[in-house]
């Protein structure tokens, strides 16, 4: 049956059946699936589910029956006041504003990508870089006839965004977003955006070698450097504890706690689901 093809990491819904309007904001990859209901105002969480796909069951549905069997099964087609939607791929490149060519964004795409050919390239402006990425066609012609009004982004535009503009971490060196099955790494060199990229990982050596290897080639000192975390991950994980070995200064990024005021959401740490939730602030 096509709802073993996920699992539930984490659910909640407050009562507000008499709301009239909301905003959607959502997230998903490959691998899972996050979304989250907000009263008009951002200021109260209505409904939140954390999703991760079984990819192992069921394995012929495509990316676009998983998410129409999640818009029913949660009711989340209706007439919404805002809608964000936040696309994790590894279909991307970012080019320096020096190299911006329309008639090469494609090809560079292409060459940094390995995509034989793109069939729609975006592209975003963030600081002196355009971000160039690439969604399949039937999936964005879904989305946008599934909500008209929607904001759609790549990840690395609302990390970098947010890296760059939100006080509680501009001041950090490096940005690390943990997704089930990927890794987003965002790297700042003097306040201006040096490295971003995704990489998928199977276990928690994986992270800590991404992480390493980046710092390494760019030659950061691990003893200085600041790192943010943000990602449904527990403060004393394993990963965790041995980052700290190799970096001294590791923190969680705080989302606004506000949010989180009824008893059940309490429940969740403040670094949980940090682009869904603060993904509106990049519009």
């Amino acid at each position: 049956m096509i709802n073993e093809a996920y699992s539930v990491k984490k659910y909640y819904k407050d009562n507000f059946d008499l709301v009239q309007k909301s905003n959607l904001s959502f997230f998903f990859s490959s691998n899972s699936f996050i979304f989250c209901e907000f009263s008009v105002d951002f200021k109260k969480i209505l409904h939140l589910a954390d999703i991760e796909f079984n990819l192992q069951n069921n394995p012929s549905l495509t990316l676009i029956e998983r998410l129409q069997f999640i818009f029913s099964n949660y009711q989340l087609i209706k007439n919404y006041n805002k809608v964000y939607i936040n696309i994790l791929n590894t279909h991307f490149t970012l080019i320096p504003n020096a190299f911006k060519n329309e008639n090469s964004n494609t090809e560079l795409l292409q060459f940094g990508t390995g995509l034989m050919k793109p069939n729609h390239t975006i592209e975003k402006p963030i600081n002196n870089l355009t971000f160039c990425y690439t969604v399949e066609h039937e999936l964005k012609h879904f989305l946008e006839k599934t909500f008209p009004i929607a904001i759609i982004n790549h990840s690395g535009v609302i990390s970098l965004s947010l890296f760059n503009s939100l006080p509680s971490i501009n001041n950090f060196d490096i940005f690390i977003s943990i997704n089930f099955g990927f890794v987003e790494i965002s790297i700042k060199q003097n306040n201006d955006l040096h490295f971003y990229n995704v990489f998928n990982y199977q276990s928690n050596e994986d992270i800590i070698y991404y992480l390493l290897f980046t710092v390494e080639q760019l030659n950061l000192n691990p003893l200085t450097i600041k790192v943010a975390i943000a990602g449904q991950i527990e403060t004393t994980d394993h990963l965790i504890i041995s980052l700290k070995k190799y970096i001294k200064h590791i923190n969680f990024i705080i989302n606004e706690a506000s949010i989180f005021s009824s008893n059940e959401l309490k429940s969740i740490p403040n670094h949980f689901y940090f682009s869904v939730l603060n993904q509106h602030l990049c519009a």
